[in-house]
């Protein structure tokens, strides 16, 4: 089954460029053979500094960029977020090491973060990135969001019970 990372967190950048992956998260990691857990970060999207998924999940995103065809434009483009992914190893303390190029290239500048779940990875955003696009969203009601959901065609059970609910209520 697909582990599904969910939440957020808050974490800090250390004086040696480590980030603590929180306790929520780090539990839903898999290990490789001997404990050792392996992850990819990959460079951002907008408000995103960078992108952390599990080895599996990384492997297959690497191994359909792989597949894209050679040649130039599109093709090129796609192919450089490899160049610009890194695959490491947390330690044994749960911490990722961030290479100086890595941050330079996703233009991290603070030191606090801000963990989220994404589904299949974790996303990482600084903190004051994180709160503005909060303060930005904050007349977007949870109604609003399970409406956006909607659609998409696909409504979860627990909105069903509330709506099937709400018309048992008013019969």
């Amino acid at each position: 089954m697909q582990r599904l990372y969910i939440g957020e967190a808050e974490a800090t950048i250390d004086a040696k460029n480590r980030v603590t992956v929180p306790k929520k998260f780090k539990g839903m990691l898999p290990a490789a053979q001997g404990g050792v857990i392996t992850v990819w970060l990959v460079p951002g999207y907008k408000e995103v500094a960078f992108s952390v998924m599990d080895d599996i999940e990384g492997s297959a995103w690497a191994e359909r960029i792989a597949r894209v065809g050679a040649g130039s434009g599109p093709a090129v483009r796609i192919k450089k977020l490899l160049e610009r992914s890194e695959r490491v190893e947390l330690d044994t303390a749960g911490r990722i090491l961030l290479p100086p190029s890595f941050m330079k290239r996703c233009g991290l500048s603070g030191k606090e973060l801000v963990i989220t779940g994404g589904g299949d990875s974790l996303r990482v955003y600084e903190k004051a990135v994180y709160e503005r696009m909060l303060d930005e969203s904050e007349d977007e009601s949870n109604e609003d969001l399970w409406d956006a959901f909607q659609d998409l065609g696909a409504v979860p059970t627990v909105a069903v019970r509330e709506e099937t609910q709400g018309a048992d209520a008013n019969a």
